[in-house]
């Protein structure tokens, strides 16, 4: 089971792959990789799983922007 720093980690490894803007928002500081295309969050990890790692860190404040270069 992935813990929020492998979760963080598993997008921004990712998102290097994919070449995408991701900014993301939290306890753990700012962490923004330029890049060239939009991505759906839900094809790297799905909704289901998305929520479960919500609820169960629930005390942690984090949020994901993905965007496209501009």
């Amino acid at each position: 089971m992935l813990n929020i720093d492998r979760l963080i980690g598993r997008l921004l490894s990712i998102t290097t792959k994919k070449n995408i803007n991701l900014v993301i928002l939290g306890d753990h500081g700012v962490e923004q990789l330029d890049c060239r295309q939009a991505i759906d969050l839900y094809s790297i990890i799905n909704q289901v799983q998305l929520n479960f790692y919500t609820d169960q860190y629930s005390g942690t404040s984090f949020s994901f922007v993905v965007y496209p270069k501009s």
